[in-house]
């Protein structure tokens, strides 16, 4: 008999967030966590933007990040969304930091690409990344970042441009 049918209404999903909480505390302990950062703004296109990034510090003149976003826009009568990962190399020098890296994106809007596959709407490329840092408490900074992406498949666009601001929790100092 499971634990959760023991416990009246208990369903899968506390157990779930248990379970990762007791991994990323166990990753914690293990390596040197670097930072995660909350990030809001626009895109060009117009729309609004979204992401979560993680930074991870290295031996080495630069660091890594990732980042899943979200773009989402309602304009002229179309629903456009795009959600991916930024996989970035960063060369950061106080207060300043710059990143380049591959991008991942799969767009969807349920008028234009209606009669697009899952690969005909996948778009991949290259992400370039400046962004400032200004430091509030040995734990949090503000953050201010512009990004601009050259994509490969023509079919949806060659190149994306957001800006906007963000929070960033550092682990280790």
């Amino acid at each position: 008999m499971a634990i959760c049918d023991r416990i009246p209404r208990c369903g899968k999903g506390p157990w779930l967030a248990l379970i990762a909480v007791l991994f990323f505390t166990g990753v914690h302990a293990q390596a040197n966590f670097g930072a995660v950062e909350l990030r809001g703004g626009r895109t060009v296109f117009p729309g609004d933007y979204v992401s979560l990034r993680y930074q991870h510090p290295t031996n080495y003149a630069f660091q890594f990040s990732g980042k899943l976003f979200l773009e989402k826009s309602k304009r002229n009568h179309l629903d456009y969304s795009a959600f991916g990962i930024d996989v970035l190399a960063e060369y950061p020098f106080d207060p300043f930091r710059v990143g380049l890296g591959p991008t991942v994106q799969l767009e969807s809007e349920p008028w234009v690409y209606r009669n697009f596959s899952f690969a005909q709407r996948l778009n991949y490329g290259v992400c370039g990344e400046a962004a400032a840092e200004l430091v509030l408490t040995e734990a949090f900074s503000l953050t201010a970042f512009a990004n601009q992406k050259y994509f490969f498949n023509a079919l949806l666009g060659r190149t994306s441009f957001v800006f906007g601001v963000g929070l960033k929790y550092s682990f280790s100092n």
